[in-house]
């Protein structure tokens, strides 16, 4: 885990283990003891977002330094705020996808076929990442 200061709160980046190549989640906890329980909203990006991109999306004109950004109403009404990263493209930088129906492009899964990409493609299993990240 690495972290570093941006604005007034502390960003935490995690490296996360799913099915496939870990990836990063940046994750802001809020200024409460460390043993204290809080709750957490977790950003999942659209299909070729990234993790800061869907920060900007919860800030008022996309500023990160907007007190009214998810992540600092977080700090500020003691609740962490996570952005992870799904599965990234090969040949797109900072695209990334989820495996939204834990199945393959070819598997109809209940009527839903998955077509997002690499995360499909890779079958990979998201919700165990969201597992880890909690």
């Amino acid at each position: 885990m690495n972290s570093r200061w941006i604005g007034i709160v502390t960003i935490m980046v995690f490296t996360l283990c799913a099915c496939s190549a870990p990836r990063k989640a940046a994750v802001f906890p809020p200024d409460n003891p460390e043993n204290e329980l809080v709750p957490a909203i977790i950003d999942m990006h659209g299909g070729g977002g990234n993790d800061q991109g869907a920060l900007k999306h919860t800030c008022p004109r996309r500023d990160i330094n907007d007190p009214e950004c998810l992540n600092h109403l977080g700090n500020e009404f003691g609740f962490i705020t996570a952005f992870p990263n799904g599965e990234p493209h090969a040949l797109i930088a900072n695209s990334n996808t989820w495996n939204a129906t834990r199945s393959t492009a070819d598997q109809d899964l209940q009527g839903y076929v998955c077509v997002s990409g690499p995360g499909c493609d890779k079958n990979v299993d998201h919700v165990a990442l969201v597992e880890n990240l909690i």
